[in-house]
């Protein structure tokens, strides 16, 4: 996060947002504040329905998320 936020603060760079993404039950929207309180323009939350959901998915799962996420609700966005 603190490097996202640092390149947004460098007009070079060519960062207009920063969008913290996380995945996970209700108690990881306090990450998701931590990550607005340091910076981040917004924050995105995919809730899981259990609370061992998110413990259980692999990378590539959790990529796949991220990237329908992006597809669906993001136009031009750049990772």
């Amino acid at each position: 996060v603190e490097e996202a936020v640092k390149l947004k603060e460098n007009k070079d760079a060519k960062v207009s947002e920063v969008i913290a993404l996380s995945v996970g039950p209700k108690q990881c929207q306090e990450t998701l504040r931590t990550a607005l309180a340091m910076g981040c323009d917004r924050g995105i939350h995919i809730t899981t329905d259990k609370r061992t959901d998110y413990m259980e998915l692999q990378s590539d799962a959790i990529a796949k998320l991220f990237q329908k996420v992006i597809e669906e609700k993001e136009e031009g966005i750049d990772l």
